[in-house]
């Protein structure tokens, strides 16, 4: 990855919607996946030691993190992901 996830951040490529069999989604039928799986991780911080590794599954707050898009080549898995600080994280799952 060419750039760095400061210290106390992660980045999450966010989980799908959940679709109809047809593979459909109605907007404003189901709310937006508040999961996914970590895919950077910044390093500790004074008062916050680093728990999630990239490869986790987290569940975060829901108004938590902001919404970045990345398009550049040398990225493996470009796309939308979720950029927040570690305390928005309420539950994760090891690999």
């Amino acid at each position: 990855m060419a750039g760095k996830v400061l210290n106390g951040k992660i980045l999450i490529k966010q989980d799908e919607f959940q679709k109809t069999k047809g593979g459909i989604i109605i907007p404003g039928t189901v709310e937006k996946p508040r999961s996914g799986t970590v895919v950077a991780v910044g390093g500790d911080t004074p008062k916050t030691k680093m728990e999630v590794e990239v490869g986790d599954r987290v569940l975060y707050d829901e108004h938590s993190g902001t919404t970045v898009i990345l398009e550049e080549e040398d990225f493996e898995n470009h796309g939308e992901f979720i950029l927040l600080d570690q305390h928005n994280v309420l539950f994760y799952k090891t690999k």
